[in-house]
């Protein structure tokens, strides 16, 4: 723990590479929410977004960790799954019924489940 710890700026400074590298697409239709999944430490990342990011965007951002999401992701959600696994149980249950109800898709993950998708590919 005390490595991870003192190798935290060093995570960090990777993490903002690694986001400045990402080529995003933007979405067909508007975004009007965001809903944030993942579980243990994928879902402390989740709320450390929306802690960070409340009051200074103008879309609601919402953290969930479970099976379930709110009933109003829709084909206007843009939906970050959070998994450093890919194998999280809840995550993939909540991803599949996002799937379902159309919303833009994210995968930030470590290790993808090949079976739902590939690594880093949004629907």
């Amino acid at each position: 723990m005390k490595k991870l710890i003192e190798g935290f700026t060093l995570q960090l400074a990777q993490a903002l590479k690694i986001g400045q590298s990402v080529d995003l697409v933007r979405p067909g239709s508007d975004i009007r929410n965001i809903l944030i999944t993942g579980m243990g430490a994928s879902g402390i990342g989740a709320n450390l977004v929306e802690s960070l990011t409340f009051g200074r965007v103008p879309i609601p951002i919402t953290v969930c960790k479970g099976y379930n999401i709110p009933q109003f992701v829709s084909p206007h959600t843009l939906f970050i799954a959070c998994s450093y696994s890919g194998d999280t149980e809840e995550t993939l249950a909540a991803v599949q019924k996002a799937m379902l109800k159309r919303a833009h898709i994210h995968l930030q993950h470590y290790f993808w489940r090949q079976s739902l998708l590939e690594p880093g590919q949004g629907i």
